[in-house]
């Protein structure tokens, strides 16, 4: 069965609440989740919080981690916000001022703030990958670097489901001064802070 805690906050539609927890129940009786968490905030206040199922053979809890996939994308983009604020890239640079290399292939007036939009032509690489590449930032920069867009940059919207990550990761390497990767940047900057177990590549300690 879900767990649900009513912490102390925004007064909020009980009705709605139950709502929320009995589907979130059926789904996981019904494996469309196998086992889930989820936490609902109002102006800042946590108003519901909810665990249930099975992850890796044992049952969920409060502190079970689960992969995040596309809610990721607004984590990472935070840490480009810092980076903006601290005056190191404008959203309207040339992505190719920070990463010439980035300029291969028609890529050469593809801004910053185009890419986070989605607009770059850039949701696929064309390149097989496999985990020895992808833990090589150098080479995978040179790949992304070759790649060359599916349409023409700015005219179309098109999710980077699976690669804004990685050009968000080096574009971040070449602007901050230190040249962290997008995982160690957004570790030491916000996780860290904040007190966050959260991870953009697992760490050894966690990873066993």
């Amino acid at each position: 069965m879900a767990t649900l805690t009513k912490p102390d906050a925004v007064a909020m539609d009980s009705q709605k609440l139950e709502q929320v927890k009995r589907l979130f129940q059926r789904q996981i009786d019904e494996g469309l989740h196998p086992g889930a968490g989820l936490a609902v905030y109002r102006y800042g206040n946590l108003v519901l919080d909810i665990f249930g199922g099975i992850a890796n053979t044992e049952p969920v809890n409060a502190d079970t981690m689960f992969v995040l996939m596309s809610s990721t994308k607004p984590l990472t983009a935070s840490c480009l916000y810092m980076l903006k604020e601290r005056g190191q890239i404008a959203w309207d640079d040339l992505v190719s001022k920070h990463w010439p290399e980035f300029a291969q292939n028609g890529k050469g007036r593809i801004t910053i703030r185009q890419l986070l939009a989605h607009q770059a032509g850039l949701p696929v690489i064309d390149r097989r990958l496999d985990a020895r590449k992808l833990a090589d930032l150098d080479l995978m920069a040179d790949i992304l670097a070759g790649q060359r867009p599916v349409w023409q940059p700015g005219t179309r919207h098109g999710y980077h489901t699976l690669t804004l990550g990685w050009y968000q990761s080096e574009l971040i390497r070449r602007v901050d001064p230190r040249h962290r990767s997008l995982g160690q940047f957004f570790q030491e900057e916000i996780a860290a802070p904040l007190n966050l177990e959260f991870y953009i590549g697992l760490p050894p300690t966690v990873a066993e």
